[in-house]
This record gives structure tokens, C-alpha cells and sequence, in this order.
């Protein structure tokens, strides 16, 4: 940014990044944002899926960063840096990107602006069961299809760990939880969670839900009206197959006495960070 731009900034919504773990609601989040007068999506996704574009041309001296949630691989940040430089003011892209002290330095230097997306675990964990046996394109499509949908619930707790060095792998749930905490430390970013954004369609409420709206807009300098916010919020859920259907507090269905368990050992205390427990007693 020219010193002129420092003196006098450009107004209108700053270049966002949107980022979320897997089945945590980045369709929700993206629709929303699709909704809002002047914000449009950029054609990028940072995730495992797309992490083969940016680990070209690594020299042994390039700054290496992660990304994928589920399952990390390192890239050239300099890759990643080309491709954000792309997304002009008032457009989004989205990512699954855990936290790395450069990738952070980065966004502050552009000015970016960035969403986290979170979602209660327990449900992250069912829907992300449901969402990998149904998926023949997904990397543990193999894996889970032969399994019952309480072992494919176990899996998506407990993870995968790779046979061989390349073999796909799905960290535990508590490793991906905790990979995106320190984003909610930056000034740059705002976290918002599906249960406040679904709205009543999904098991939450409209005044949560027009609330987050204008804390987004405001967070990423979109100043709208309550009666935009209002037109937003009514559309926001439902139109995709990848609106899950359980919304808030599907777990409670899915979970057995061993789900439970084997939850509370892994992640007992991402849910009390998180907000969604006080204690282990549920």
C-alpha cells in the first residue's frame, strides 16, 4: 500500500479471507456473504484440496506454511502471497489455513481482513462423517465407506494416522480444533460460529443471526442497513446439499456412551474454550 492509500484508504469492504474448519459451516458463511450488496468470491480456495498450486518451486530457503486442517501440507507462503494479492477490495476467498506466526504477518502487512468460522466440534464431527461416506471424490472416501456410521464417528474423533509417508491422514479432532485458536488472538480477524449465524431454520435465532451479519459487515467495512441485513439473514440458510441436515445439536442423536467418551478425552477442554461446555459433565 502506497503512502497515499495510508493517508486517505480506500473505502469499501477490505479483501477478506474466509476460514473454517471442514464442516464447520464455510457454505453458510460463504452464502451469507454472497448475499451482501458489493462482496463477490474470488475463484481461490487454500485448503488440502488445492495445496498442490502453491508447493511449486520451494528452494530450501522459502517460507514454508501450512494448510488444510484435516489433513496439513506445507507450502511456498510466497505461492499463497501471489494469489492473495488477487483478491481486490470487496471480494472473499475461502480456506481450511491453520495458524502459522507467518501467514498472520502476512495478512496484517496486506491489510486483510479474515472470518473464522467455528461450530460445535461434536457436531463437526457428525457432520463430517456423513459428509465423508457420501463423498466418493473425498480423500478418505475408501475408509470410511465400508464402516458403520458409529465407527465413521469414531474415525472423524479419533483420526487417521498415514501408512506411509504419503498416505492421506485426518488429525484427531482435538488437533484441529486447537490448529485455528491463535487466529482468534489477531486483530484482523473476527470469529463468528454457525450456531449464531444458521439462524431459525437451523435450530438458532434471527436476532442472533441479523446480529452476526452486522458484526461481519462491520468487521470487513460493509456498512448496511438494518433492512439489507434483514433481507440477508431471510435467505441465508438452506438452497445447498451441503447444508447439513442435523444443524444445531445433531450430536446428541449420533453419539453413543463410547462417542462420549472417547470426545471428552480428546477434546473435552476445545469445548470449554470454545464456549460450547463449562465442564466435562454432559
Amino acid at each position: 500500500m502506497n503512502l497515499l492509500d495510508r493517508l486517505c484508504p480506500p473505502a469499501g469492504p477490505r479483501p477478506t479471507l474466509l476460514n473454517s474448519l471442514p464442516k464447520s459451516g464455510t457454505h453458510l458463511l460463504s452464502k451469507a456473504m454472497d448475499l451482501l450488496p458489493g462482496i463477490q468470491r474470488a475463484p481461490v480456495h487454500f485448503g488440502q484440496t488445492s495445496a498442490a498450486r502453491f508447493e511449486q518451486a520451494a528452494s530450501e530457503t522459502a517460507t514454508l506454511v501450512p494448510i488444510g486442517i484435516d489433513w496439513p501440507h506445507l507450502v511456498v507462503l510466497a505461492s499463497l502471497h501471489e494469489a492473495l494479492k488477487q483478491v481486490k477490495p470487496g471480494h472473499y476467498v475461502t480456506g481450511h489455513i491453520p495458524f502459522s506466526e507467518a501467514l498472520a504477518a502476512l495478512l496484517t502487512r496486506m491489510e486483510m481482513k479474515s472470518l473464522l468460522m467455528i461450530r460445535d466440534p461434536r457436531d463437526i464431527v457428525v457432520s463430517h462423517a456423513r459428509h465423508v461416506s457420501k463423498t466418493t471424490k473425498h480423500f478418505l472416501s475408501d475408509l470410511y465407506r465400508p464402516l458403520s456410521p458409529a465407527e465413521r464417528i469414531t474415525v472423524s474423533i479419533r483420526g487417521v494416522e498415514p501408512v506411509g509417508d504419503d498416505g492421506p491422514r485426518l488429525l484427531d479432532i482435538a488437533q484441529r480444533c486447537r490448529s485455528v485458536m491463535p487466529w482468534m488472538a489477531q486483530s484482523f480477524n473476527y470469529t463468528t460460529a454457525f450456531e449464531k449465524l444458521v439462524g431459525p431454520q437451523g435450530g438458532g435465532s434471527r436476532t442472533s443471526q441479523r446480529q452476526e451479519l452486522e458484526a461481519i459487515t462491520n468487521h470487513i467495512g460493509l456498512h448496511l442497513s438494518a433492512a439489507e441485513i434483514e433481507q440477508a439473514a431471510a435467505q441465508v440458510f438452506g438452497g445447498t446439499n451441503t447444508f447439513d441436515r442435523g444443524a444445531i445439536g445433531s450430536w446428541r442423536k449420533e453419539f453413543s456412551p463410547a462417542h462420549r467418551a472417547l470426545f471428552k478425552e480428546l477434546a473435552g477442554q476445545s469445548l470449554i474454550e470454545w464456549g460450547y461446555e463449562q465442564d466435562l459433565d454432559w
